[in-house]
């Protein structure tokens, strides 16, 4: 799989295709208007998918890795994270999204600049981040099974 270079990383559209169609082998919750929808009307199913295992957990792991970001690099990912934030927050404007997405952000960019070697699993979700979408979960043993995106 190719790897990231973190000026590739911090050049994404953040948010750009939320909602838009996916292929085939991809789980997603449907057209911007009815995420929306689900949020408002909603909110318990629609935030249960991200916080599943194996996904949580493959998240934590990395979450903890880019916990070890040099003090020098802590300014330019904090600017980058709140720039997506934004972004996803012009898209749907909920807190508790914009959020976790801003930490995916926070822990690739942050991993991506302390080494470009990421695991398979990280680049998958990077690369979802980059084609405009938010990562949502995984269901399944990884890599057998399917991404869950907005």
């Amino acid at each position: 799989m190719p790897q990231i270079s973190p000026e590739q990383f911090a050049e994404t559209r953040w948010a750009c295709a939320v909602g838009d169609p996916v292929p085939n082998g991809v789980d997603h919750l449907g057209s911007l208007q009815g995420i929306r929808a689900a949020i408002a009307t909603e909110p318990k199913r629609f935030f249960g998918p991200p916080y599943t295992n194996p996904y949580e957990a493959w998240c934590v792991e990395d979450h903890k890795a880019a916990a070890a970001l040099p003090p020098e690099f802590q300014a330019q990912v904090t600017a980058l994270a709140k720039t997506a934030y934004i972004a996803v927050w012009s898209v749907a404007e909920d807190p508790e999204i914009c959020g976790l997405f801003s930490d995916d952000v926070t822990t690739t960019y942050s991993l991506l600049l302390m080494s470009p070697e990421l695991s398979t699993f990280t680049v998958e979700r990077a690369t979802w981040i980059m084609q405009g979408r938010v990562p949502w979960g995984y269901t399944g043993t990884f890599p057998d099974g399917r991404w869950l995106v907005l």
